[in-house]
């Protein structure tokens, strides 16, 4: 019994060690935008699945859509849709007026 619980442990060891990781950067990032307000965490695990996910963080920051004023944003603004917040913040990181449409594996990581 206590080798095949010794055995699931060094497996589930190895797992945790190929699992990608956030930079220190990114997660400061992450703690600025969600200022506090935990209901953000998870749309902003959703955002870390973007290409430009750290270009995303510092638009949020400069442009103060942090903490509640981001839940809003995301929820009346964006119709609680991660693609359309997505879009509107490449687009304006890209300068457009409008927002252009999200691609997977291009700007969308996907399993």
């Amino acid at each position: 019994m206590n080798n095949v619980l010794q055995f699931k442990r060094k497996e589930s060891n190895e797992n945790l060690e190929k699992k990608e990781t956030i930079s220190g950067s990114v997660r400061y990032k992450l703690f600025q935008v969600m200022d506090g307000f935990q209901e953000n965490l998870p749309i902003l695990h959703q955002i870390t699945q973007y290409v430009y996910h750290e270009r995303m963080l510092d638009w949020l920051v400069k442009n103060k859509l942090t903490g509640k004023r981001f839940n809003e944003f995301y929820l009346y603004e964006c119709k609680g849709s991660i693609l359309s917040l997505g879009a509107f913040i490449i687009g304006r990181i890209n300068s457009l007026e409008k927002g252009r449409p999200i691609y997977a594996h291009r700007d969308f990581k996907v399993d």
